[in-house]
């Protein structure tokens, strides 16, 4: 079962996709990478896009909240008081 995309479930240390890149450690603690399926690739570009349309927008002034920025761009929540330009600012990213 896919997880959905909130701020509350970007990628952690105990994340599900984390455990599903990361196999057991390796010698010295090092990380033996294993091959990503395509769902957990699709759930890590997808939260790449909406972290890099918030983060970049902001820096120009944009007053949306990671998580008002997630749900704009997906369109749970299209209007967010006083702040229409900054909706269409990180829709359009």
């Amino acid at each position: 079962m896919q997880q959905p995309v909130t701020p509350g479930s970007l990628i952690t240390a105990s994340h599900p996709a984390r455990r599903l890149a990361y196999g057991d450690r390796g010698g010295a603690g090092k990380r033996r990478a294993h091959a990503l399926s395509p769902v957990v690739e699709a759930e890590l570009r997808q939260q790449a896009r909406l972290r890099a349309a918030h983060y970049s927008t902001r820096i120009e002034g944009n007053r949306l909240t990671l998580e008002q920025a997630v749900q704009a761009i997906q369109e749970r929540r299209t209007t967010f008081q006083g702040r229409e330009r900054d909706v269409r600012e990180v829709r359009n990213y």
